[in-house]
């Protein structure tokens, strides 16, 4: 299963993205998924994810 291979941090952060009315109501959740997205995807964990999935 996929979800057993994720970091802890990516499914916390999945958890809560997924629980929130994010996902009802997205127009009012924007600035803060789009600062969600940044801080995570320009972190060093996922720039080293990224670089050995393109590896492949």
């Amino acid at each position: 299963m996929e979800l057993l291979r994720a970091h802890p941090q990516r499914l916390a952060e999945t958890k809560a993205v997924l629980t929130r009315t994010t996902l009802r109501h997205p127009e009012e959740h924007a600035d803060a998924m789009i600062a969600l997205s940044a801080r995570l995807l320009g972190s060093d964990r996922a720039r080293a994810a990224m670089t050995a999935f393109l590896g492949r």
